[in-house]
């Protein structure tokens, strides 16, 4: 696993640190990943921006691909924060697909503890995958679901590729992303089907085993998740849900400014986070090449001065 680490000049030891996760297609260097760790960092909080499991910068490092349920990766990602960071909060914070495995880890995480879990939070999650597959691929949504099989099958040609022991990838039945699914995510990682690794990974019907504070965040005009999956999920009152009416999938453009940003949901995240731990926030500073600590730099992005680290996983998949 490939993790994009940055560190405010401000940040001390015990202040807290968030993981960020990108969603479907996406990688740690996504714009509106990047954004969001932006602000945090000008907020004093430590960003670790994670690339699931053979995405971006992690491309080669594992055979195996990440997917909607993959949430010992997560867990993973934990251990390698505390054990840098001992004593810091962590935040969960995903994104549509990173959505979901965020709140899904929250739950698990009240069965099997995570040290120093502070809080989840969640923008757009897919809490009824199945019920989202089905609406990405009615007509007026085809445009995306389409996009979305083209994207995939290109990379997992390219892992195929790449891994000279792994059979050769035969995509030409695949024209959905239920068909990718069914055909590849499921056999690939041990579901019987689509529908059994959807049954399996989706976080909705898991919310109510969610003992840390969380917000979760979503708009009714999302074109890929039905608002009805996430107006009649079960939550805790520990769980904030701010439902809009406007927002789109990761969206958000306001008319007027909130919190200084039009970019609604990047403000509304990180007043979230900065609200709840106070105590730092207002030592903030601009992200700057030298905000990174240790590790190697690699190329340049959006954010200056990340760092990359491998967080070793005992399976090859």
């Amino acid at each position: 696993l490939a993790l994009l680490d940055a560190i405010p000049p401000t940040w001390e030891p015990g202040d807290p640190v968030c993981l960020l996760v990108h969603g479907l297609g996406g990688c740690a260097r996504a714009p509106y990943v990047a954004r969001i760790a932006e602000r945090l960092h000008r907020a004093n909080i430590r960003t670790v921006r994670m690339n699931l499991r053979g995405a971006g910068a992690g491309f080669g490092l594992a055979r195996g691909i990440y997917h909607a349920g993959r949430t010992e990766d997560l867990r993973a990602v934990t251990r390698w924060i505390n054990a840098r960071a001992p004593g810091s909060p962590i935040a969960l914070l995903g994104l549509s697909l990173g959505a979901n495995l965020v709140l899904k880890l929250a739950a698990e995480a009240a069965i099997d503890p995570i040290d120093n879990l502070d809080c989840v939070v969640a923008a757009n999650p897919p809490l009824d995958l199945s019920a989202c597959c089905k609406h990405i691929s009615s007509p007026q949504n085809r445009i995306f679901d389409r996009n979305f099989v083209v994207s995939l099958k290109a990379q997992i040609q390219r892992l195929h590729q790449h891994f000279d022991d792994l059979p050769p990838f035969d995509d030409a039945k695949i024209d959905s992303l239920y068909a990718f699914d069914d055909l590849y995510t499921a056999p690939r990682n041990g579901f019987a089907d689509a529908e059994d690794y959807y049954r399996q990974s989706s976080a909705g019907p898991l919310l109510t085993q969610i003992q840390i504070d969380g917000l979760l965040v979503h708009a009714d005009d999302d074109p890929f998740i039905p608002a009805e999956t996430v107006r009649s999920a079960v939550t805790p009152p520990n769980l904030t849900c701010d439902i809009l009416a406007h927002g789109g999938h990761l969206g958000y453009i306001s008319r007027e400014p909130w919190a200084g940003d039009r970019r609604w949901l990047d403000a509304r995240v990180t007043h979230w986070l900065t609200s709840r731990w106070p105590h730092r926030h207002d030592l903030a500073t601009p992200l700057n090449p030298g905000s990174a600590h240790s590790a190697h730099l690699i190329h340049s992005s959006s954010l200056e001065g990340d760092v990359i680290h491998d967080v070793q996983q005992p399976q090859p998949e």
